[in-house]
């Protein structure tokens, strides 16, 4: 409540998380305590921002201190004390590497148990970039060509966004872990069940 009374009569900008803010409040805290009968006006600014200074709809026309308040005086009350800011999450890249064989079923490899989606079957990945994709495709198969680019799509972690891009490849002559798509029964990531979803339209098309 003393916080939000101070923040709200310097017109204080920034949360109280930051270090910096809390700082010049415990200033001004100790600028506006008086030498004598603190403890009276300790308790007097702690039921103002309890009966007064709301979170949500001050009650400005009763604030013994209101004339002297900057906030009131700047009309902007709602917008203090000023809220934490939201931490930008990182984001990554990585492209989907769909190979399809003549049968059309789709290649799948079961990832590792520990990091992220362990233990899921997911599509080959690597690097969003032509040299890295161009390399990955050589090691999968000589003759795989890429048929088309399948609509970037952001999968959000809690730490991070992964922009995803799938590339749709033919991979003639290859059988060992491909599955068909119409009669998967393996455990899949979300990123993968979508577009799972966006070739089984293409293939309705």
């Amino acid at each position: 409540n003393v916080k939000r009374v101070l923040s709200r009569y310097h017109r204080v900008a920034g949360h109280y998380s930051d270090s910096k803010v809390l700082k010049e409040l415990w200033r001004l805290a100790k600028y506006h305590t008086p030498s004598k009968q603190n403890a009276n006006y300790t308790q007097a600014i702690m039921d103002l921002g309890a009966t007064i200074c709301l979170p949500r709809k001050p009650l400005c026309s009763r604030c013994p201190v209101s004339n002297n308040c900057r906030v009131n005086l700047c009309n902007d009350q709602a917008s203090f004390p000023q809220k934490k800011a939201k931490a930008t999450r990182p984001e990554k890249a990585l492209a989907f590497l769909i190979y399809r064989n003549n049968k059309e079923h789709i290649y799948l490899a079961k990832r590792p148990n520990r990091g992220i989606w362990g233990g899921l079957w997911s599509f080959a990945e690597c690097e969003d970039n032509e040299t890295a994709v161009t390399a990955a495709i050589r090691e999968h198969n000589l003759e795989a060509s890429i048929v088309s680019s399948l609509p970037k799509f952001k999968h959000s972690f809690t730490h991070y966004h992964l922009w995803i891009q799938p590339i749709l490849i033919n991979s003639p002559g290859q059988e060992k872990g491909y599955h068909d798509i119409n009669k998967l029964e393996l455990g899949v990531p979300a990123p993968v069940r979508k577009i799972i979803s966006m070739l089984d339209s293409l293939n309705r098309t």
